[in-house]
Formats: C-alpha cells, sequence, structure tokens
C-alpha cells in the first residue's frame, strides 16, 4: 500500500529523458495508466534489453559478414596478381627461349650505331652517370666497341652488356628510350612488334632472369 511518504523509486519517463522522484499522487497516476494500457515497467524495460541485444547481434554479424568480405576480396586480388605475374613471366620466358637472331642483331647494331655517333652532350653526360665508375664517353665508346668486337653470337653480346657494372646501365637506358633514340627513325616495319620485345627484355633484366636465360636462336634441320 502506497503510504504519504516518497517511495523510494525513481519515474523514468521513456518519452523523455528527464527522470522526477517518484511520489504517492505519481505513483497513482502511473499505476493507473499501467492498468489501462495493460503494461509495466519492467515489460517496457526487458523489451529495450531485448532490442538492444539482437541489435547488438546484428551489429556484430554485421561486422563479422564485411570483415569476411573484405578477405575474401583480399584473397581474390591476391590471387588475381599471382596471375597477372605468372602470366607475364610465362611470356618472358617463351619470349627468351623463342626469340629470332635478327632480335638480337638489331637491338645490337642500333646500340652500337648510337653510342659511336652520339654527339648530344646532355646525353653524353647522362651516361656517364650511370657507369659505376664514371667513365669519361669516350671511353664508355671504347668499351662499347671492345666489348660487341670480342662477342660473337648476338645474345652473348647482351649478355655481355647486361652483366658489365659500367655499361649496363647505359645499354638499358637506350633500351627504356630506344623509341625515341631509333625506333621512329628506323626501317623496321613492325616498329610495335620490336617495341614489345624490347619490353620483354627489360622486364627480364629487372627479374634478374635475362642473363641466365637469353637464348641463341638455332635453325632447325630439314
Amino acid at each position: 500500500m502506497l503510504t504519504k511518504k516518497a517511495v523510494g523509486y525513481r519515474l523514468i519517463d521513456y518519452r523523455s529523458e528527464d527522470i522526477q522522484p517518484l511520489t504517492v499522487g505519481s505513483g497513482l497516476r502511473i499505476v493507473k495508466k499501467i492498468q489501462k494500457r495493460r503494461c509495466s515497467f519492467r515489460f517496457v524495460g526487458m523489451d529495450l534489453l531485448t532490442v538492444l541485444n539482437q541489435y547488438y547481434d546484428y551489429m556484430k554479424s554485421f561486422k563479422g559478414i564485411q570483415f569476411s568480405q573484405k578477405i575474401e576480396n583480399s584473397k581474390s586480388e591476391t590471387e588475381d596478381s599471382h596471375q597477372i605475374v605468372e602470366q607475364q613471366e610465362g611470356e618472358i620466358m617463351d619470349f627468351l627461349e623463342k626469340s629470332k637472331l635478327n632480335t638480337y642483331k638489331n637491338i645490337i647494331f642500333a646500340f652500337f650505331k648510337h653510342i659511336q655517333e652520339c654527339v648530344d652532350p646532355v646525353q653524353q653526360e647522362k651516361y656517364e652517370q650511370l657507369t659505376e665508375d664514371k667513365w669519361e664517353y669516350k671511353h664508355i665508346s671504347l668499351r662499347v666497341y671492345q666489348n660487341l668486337r670480342n662477342c660473337g653470337r648476338s645474345n652473348l653480346k647482351i649478355k655481355n652488356l647486361i652483366q658489365n657494372r659500367n655499361l649496363k646501365g647505359v645499354f638499358i637506358n637506350f633500351l627504356e628510350n630506344s623509341d625515341d633514340l631509333w625506333i621512329k627513325q628506323s626501317k623496321i616495319k613492325d616498329k610495335e612488334g620490336i617495341k614489345k620485345q624490347i619490353n620483354l627484355i627489360i622486364e627480364a633484366y629487372k627479374k634478374n632472369i635475362l642473363a641466365n636465360n637469353i637464348q641463341f636462336y638455332k635453325k632447325h634441320k630439314k
């Protein structure tokens, strides 16, 4: 039974954030409202707690799904990346194993001609900086001549250049800029083809597989 003293509870109005002391008068009014609406504070509180728990479980499940999706996406991207790398390496190896003699001949001839005829001081200085011992351009030109003269086969000439610590930077730089330094002005019919082959040589060099896999083209006996 309610007495004149304030009951030791506080009234929480679920429609607002106000918390008020629960008095005898207000208590009677609340009881009548509860009876009329056939609900209780306990029932409402339990419903709210249930909703919060369900929402919490949902958020955990939702985050778990998002995390799983991120893992799957990461796996898919990794697999795609590996496939691309394997495809590129396969293309490089196929080129190195089946490349024709004319490809190497054209590259060596163009490189030698470029080095011997280069008179651009900016280009010459650039090549000097690419040698480990900072050779003067005249010495670069001489060593290119000597190295290419001492190697018979064109694939061995390329192998010699990329293994020489002072000439490899010069040779690779020439290949990387060969379109402007050589191909555009050349009489080669399949310019796109030679550019693709040069790009494969550059990629093989960057992957450290060029020197050990460059092959000399052999004609099959009929």
